[in-house]
């Protein structure tokens, strides 16, 4: 019983450790119609720029699993699937947009 009780508590220790790495998507046209299959596994935060396009947004993981984000960009329908592991975030099909990541420097993104 006790050893239960020790791995319950080291479970809920560790839970905050575990890191999404959130992404910007830019376009260079407005974004909207956003839909996300699971929206317990990713969140989407529209982003205001100065100029005010609404060209980008924020994607920010929630949960371990996969999804699938579809928005419109201009008139074009662009479909993203995206897979949320516990120490990184994997997108498929990229096609239109730029993806850049929040949590690590330009420089070390190649």
């Amino acid at each position: 019983m006790k050893k239960l009780l020790v791995l319950i508590i080291s479970l809920f220790i560790s839970l905050p450790a575990m890191a999404y790495q959130n992404y910007i998507l830019m376009a260079d046209k407005q974004i909207t119609n956003i839909e996300v299959s699971n929206s317990d596994i990713l969140k989407i935060e529209p982003m205001c720029t100065t100029k005010g396009k609404g060209c980008s947004m924020m994607l920010i993981p929630k949960n371990i699993g996969s999804t699938r984000l579809s928005f419109c960009k201009g008139r074009k329908k662009i479909n993203l699937c995206i897979t949320v592991f516990q120490n990184k975030t994997c997108i498929e099909k990229i096609n239109g947009v730029k993806l850049v990541p929040v949590d690590l420097p330009l420089e070390l993104n190649k």
